[in-house]
């Protein structure tokens, strides 16, 4: 190719004319309605004011067919390697999978089923009633106010208001609690037969009393004892002084009283000071008899004993070292229960201030979470009716399949065990199974008493060859009633009194599949390769050494099964066909393709039919060549799922999923690390001439301004820098390059650099990239567009320069192409005169 050349055959324009020249509309022109001549147009726009209006100068656009460069010897283009038909088929012995092993079900995973007896007793309560000790109490004494002692006076008494009020409001003494009373009389006083009575304030009634009555002579001490057992006394009450005779003086302090609490101990109060009480004993014990219709006695192995409400008051209780709360060997029921020690104290809450006292009341204890050890029962009815799925539907092995027809061969075993020292039958239902006259499975099989709760196995069959199995619907249930009396269990046997243990054998004939994503078998096949059966023994000179590029392979999958197969994750790895190991490339990694329908990694293949798709195998088959040429033994190993997807149909174990290659490898070429430089010229890019001419030409006197923009088209997977040079085209075009002129003479746009289309994983275009380069003609080159003589004719000359990929080989196709189109934009003062838009 010549570096420069006319544009001939090369240069697509594509014509933007109208009328030879489009003006704006601001001229109120037709488009081929131009004036005859510049005093016309002076005279058409005399009639108007002044403006500045744009001229459009199109010009042609240009396209470059990179596949045409490659016949020109003078492009640098290396390396170029023309397979379009270059192709190889894997022929006679295509990839062949059997089917039938996605029929061959793992073993079903039935989980046992067990029947146990729960020997466990239900929490019970047992309420006693306690009397506690009397609460020891503190209280404090009283000095009561002095009285006159009046002189020789006959029988009288003193009464003294007495408040404890802030101590207790009333209490219940026990014991030998006693109010002492001490009288003290001074030297001129003294008093005979007295006795002293406590009142109730508000009625007078007596509440105690002191007893005899005694003397109290002048200037002695005498003390009184209240016996305060079994009295409920108020916080506020009455004390009298009564005496028969009275000698004294009348002076205030005859007579002085003071009371105080002597062994308090209370059995029952309200108000009481908190402070002032200790806490007492509580030890009792409880029996464990509760009633029940179901055992006549039993041991425990486990439990618990807590207390669960108490009466002694607001007092709390705190269990000591003594209180019993594992129940663990103890005896319920029968003739003699054992019983529980329930011991503790009893005192005031943490923190109160005031309490209520009650020592006599009741406590309830609960005895929970019990297990027994062993049973005796009065009566067995031992009835079950347990069920459990064969089959989970939902699980990726059976979701879809809605039928399965089951091939000979295949069974279910139940190894049924019993510890009980009671048995009878067990009847075992298969739903979801049924035979030839399409009756539900089911079996009978009577089960042996244990002698001494050692197991008892039975073992029973169940044929399923020929049923069909649907398993949506495949439930086992296992039921039966035994029945027996004093019948003795300990906890092991009642743990597993029953066990049933499924063991499935199952091979299918066929399946009916309905939307089974779920449902698929891995699957594997190696195929070694020779130069024979690629086709290449008359190639090896050409291809040895060589690097094809962008490799197409094309797969071909026939599927003789009435159901739409899905491949999914199919892998074609290149292998050392001695023991499948991966050939590894240069950076140590298995050479391999996986074989995409479309974006997905799945491959459908119609029922009954074939289907193909078309993968990028550049690394894989070049690999493959390679080691072939050079005389080890390799092949290809197709690894993947075949699968059902979303379709409907049946599978046999007679179909099979063949498969069969084909590689062609496209146009491949190199390039220099510099890139390629592509020249275009057009020496008539902008001619206008004639009457039009010598109008532009006139208007050209007022260019003001102008704009040139690029549109930029790159539909190959090569980088571009692009430059546009535009000069005045000289009458000997011969030779003439724009980029050539002086700057001063030429408008230039240089280094537009444009990315490389993109392109899917085979390196095909998929999208091109494009640009828009907007540049304003600089004042001093707007001379280049300025008409001379009534003439405007333009050059225009384009390089494109073309950049290696990485790796510096591309794959190119016939439709790859590079566009730039290119448009001028003048702004034109128009006027009555020449020059009227200078200010």
């Amino acid at each position: 190719m010549k570096k420069r050349h006319e544009a001939v055959g090369r240069v697509r324009p594509v014509a933007c004319w109208a009328c030879g020249l489009a003006l704006a509309a601001a001229l109120a022109l037709a488009a081929c309605d131009l004036p005859s001549g510049p005093e016309e147009a002076r005279d058409r726009l005399s009639r108007g004011r002044s403006r500045i209006v744009p001229l459009t100068l199109p010009f042609p656009a240009l396209t470059i067919d990179l596949r045409e460069e490659l016949s020109d010897s003078a492009n640098p283009f290396r390396d170029v390697i023309d397979t379009a038909d270059f192709s190889f088929k894997v022929e006679p012995d295509p990839f062949l999978v059997g089917l039938g092993n996605v029929l061959e079900f793992e073993p079903v995973d039935l989980d046992p089923i067990q029947q146990s007896f729960d020997l466990s007793i239900d929490a019970f309560q047992s309420t006693v009633n306690i009397t506690a000790d009397a609460v020891p109490a503190t209280l404090p004494g009283k000095t009561l106010p002095s009285v006159p002692v009046p002189a020789a006076s006959p029988a009288g008494s003193f009464p003294f208001t007495v408040d404890f009020l802030t101590v207790f409001t009333s209490a219940t003494f026990a014991g030998n609690s006693a109010l002492q009373v001490k009288l003290t009389t001074d030297a001129a006083a003294s008093l005979n037969g007295v006795t002293v009575t406590i009142k109730n304030i508000d009625t007078g009634a007596t509440i105690a009393s002191g007893g005899a009555a005694i003397d109290v002579p002048a200037g002695s001490v005498r003390t009184v004892s209240v016996s305060l057992s079994g009295v409920a006394l108020p916080g506020k009450f009455r004390l009298e002084i009564a005496f028969s005779s009275a000698n004294g003086d009348n002076t205030p302090d005859g007579l002085t009283v003071e009371v105080s609490f002597a062994n308090a101990a209370i059995t029952q109060a309200t108000g009481l000071d908190a402070g002032r009480i200790s806490p007492v004993a509580i030890r009792q014990r409880v029996l464990l008899d509760p009633a029940n219709a179901e055992f006549s006695e039993a041991v425990i192995g486990s439990g618990t004993i807590a207390i669960k409400s108490f009466s002694f008051g607001s007092l709390t209780f705190t269990p000591s070292a003594e209180f019993e709360t594992d129940l663990s060997g103890k005896r319920v029921g029968g003739a003699t229960p054992d019983s529980v020690t329930i011991a503790g104290q009893i005192g005031p809450p943490s923190g109160a201030a005031t309490v209520t006292i009650a020592t006599s009341g009741s406590l309830t204890v609960e005895m929970s979470e019990i297990q027994v050890a062993s049973v005796t029962m009065r009566t067995v009815d031992f009835t079950f009716d347990r069920t459990v799925q064969v089959v989970d539907p939902n699980s990726d092995d059976y979701r879809g399949v809605e039928e399965v027809r089951v091939a000979s061969g295949s069974q279910i075993l139940l190894r049924v065990t019993n510890r009980l020292r009671v048995g009878g039958d067990v009847g075992i239902r298969l739903n979801g199974v049924t035979d030839a006259a399409g009756n539900t499975l089911t079996r009978t099989v009577t089960i042996a008493a244990s002698p001494d709760e050692s197991p008892v196995t039975s073992n029973v069959t169940i044929d399923l060859s020929g049923t069909t199995l649907r398993p949506a619907s495949m439930v086992a249930q296992v039921t039966g009633t035994w029945t027996g009396s004093n019948i003795g269990v300990t906890a092991t046997a009642a743990e597993n009194a029953l066990s049933v243990d499924p063991q499935i054998t199952l091979n299918a004939s066929s399946v009916k599949v309905a939307n089974a994503p779920g449902l698929r078998f891995d699957f594997d096949r190696l195929e070694p390769f020779t130069l024979e059966d690629l086709g290449l023994e008359d190639l090896v000179d050409e291809l040895d050494g060589l690097e094809l590029n962008g490799v197409e392979l094309t797969l071909r999958a026939r599927n003789e099964a009435a159901i739409a197969l899905a491949l999914d994750s199919l892998l074609l790895t290149l292998v050392n066909a001695a023991d499948t190991t991966p050939v590894l490339d240069a950076g140590g990694q298995p050479i391999r393709v996986l074989v995409q329908q479309g974006a997905t990694s799945r491959f459908t293949v119609r029922a009954g039919g074939s289907d193909s798709v078309t993968v990028v195998a550049t690394s894989l088959i070049n690999g493959l060549i390679q080691n072939v040429i050079d005389g080890k033994s390799v092949g290809l190993l197709a690894t993947g799922r075949a699968g059902f997807g979303s379709a409907t149909g049946t599978l046999a174990v007679g179909d099979s999923l063949e498969f069969s290659l084909r590689v062609r490898a496209p146009l491949d070429l190199k390039l220099p690390a510099g890139g390629i430089t592509l020249d275009r010229i057009d020496h008539e890019a902008i001619d206008l001439g004639g009457t039009s001419g010598d109008f532009v030409a006139d208007l050209g006197e007022d260019l003001v301004s102008g704009s040139f923009k690029l549109n930029i088209t790159n539909s190959t997977p090569l980088g571009l820098t692009i430059s546009v040079a535009v000069a005045r085209t000289p009458a000997d075009t011969t030779g003439f390059d724009p980029s050539q002129v002086p700057a001063a003479e030429k408008f230039e746009i240089t280094g537009v650099d444009m990315p490389p289309a993109q392109v899917d994983a085979g390196g095909l275009v998929t999208t091109p990239s494009t640009s828009t380069q907007t540049v304003t003609i600089p004042t001093a080159r707007l001379d280049v567009f300025r008409p001379v003589e009534g003439e405007t004719k333009l050059s225009v000359g384009i390089k494109v320069v073309v950049k290696p990929p990485a790796g510096g080989r591309a794959h190119v196709s016939r439709a790859d192409f590079i566009e730039v189109r290119a448009t001028g934009t003048l702004q034109v003062c128009a006027g009555p005169e020449p020059g009227s838009c200078n200010p």
